[in-house]
């Protein structure tokens, strides 16, 4: 297999990105650039340089119909779409991963065989409650079950930090019991707890930046559309009001030592 660098690992997310765009295109999806790749079309026109992936969200209804769509449409025969409820696929996520199955990455903490290619994460939007105080109760609950969605993924034997590891080991088990799926759907019931069709708050409940992801939908429609490595993407209609709720002063470059990436091994098969 060769070894690919980081360069060949950014052309191929965004080929994949250019790819998942048409699809959208073809099948009347509404998605949106996300997180450090909205930031880094907004700042830099296209990749972050430190940053080492690509983010969008779509809403929950076209991130159901997308994931129902690609079960015997795929995006392209070079492209798997991993989801754990409609995949035979590795799923170690509850939200999508567009695959270049041409390739494979070796993550830091995760078993070898359960890693997969280069991937385009994928998101839905959900609704928040309107009241600032019950969001912060249901972001804490949320983020208690991520943390076991996560866990339930590690390779213990990577992890160094030792309490953590103690921790995840002591908990691992029941995991286990409890089984990915019944985990993972847990996980996804708590986060549509508001329905994104009558929310007039929403973000990105199922990962996310917790109280910091919740928006006025307003500022996501109708889309607006930035630049990103050359080429037009869609984007929240004020991209200013994600950014600075997340990033706070959003153009400041973050100091050297927070400049940080995946790390990726990367290689083409």
């Amino acid at each position: 297999m060769k070894q690919l660098n980081i360069q060949e690992i950014k052309q191929t997310e965004l080929n994949i990105l250019i790819a998942f765009d048409k699809y959208c295109r073809e099948n009347n999806l509404t998605y949106f650039l996300c997180g450090g790749t909205l930031l880094g079309a907004i700042r830099h026109k296209g990749f972050i340089p430190w940053d080492d992936d690509i983010d969008v969200f779509m809403p929950r209804p076209d991130f159901e119909k997308f994931v129902s769509l690609t079960g015997y449409n795929p995006i392209a025969p070079e492209y798997d779409t991993s989801f754990y409820r409609d995949t035979k696929l590795v799923a170690d996520y509850p939200f999508v991963k567009v695959i270049d199955n041409r390739t494979k990455v070796i993550e830091k903490t995760k078993l070898e065989e359960k890693c997969t290619g280069i991937w385009v994460d994928v998101f839905p939007i959900d609704g928040f409650s309107n009241s600032r105080f019950i969001n912060k109760l249901f972001c804490t609950r949320k983020l208690f079950w991520k943390k076991l969605c996560f866990t339930y993924s590690d390779d213990l034997s990577k992890v160094t930090d030792v309490k953590k590891k103690i921790g995840k080991a002591l908990v691992l088990p029941f995991l286990k019991l409890m089984g990915q799926k019944r985990l993972f759907n847990k996980h996804d019931r708590i986060c549509r707890k508001y329905d994104y069709e009558k929310s007039t708050i929403v973000g990105c409940t199922v990962w996310g930046y917790k109280i910091r992801e919740a928006i006025p939908k307003d500022s996501l429609f109708p889309p607006s559309k930035v630049l990103f490595e050359g080429y037009e993407f869609l984007a929240p209609a004020k991209p200013e009001v994600y950014l600075t709720s997340i990033y706070g002063d959003f153009m400041q470059l973050p100091p050297e030592e927070k400049r940080i990436n995946h790390e990726m091994l990367a290689y083409q098969l």
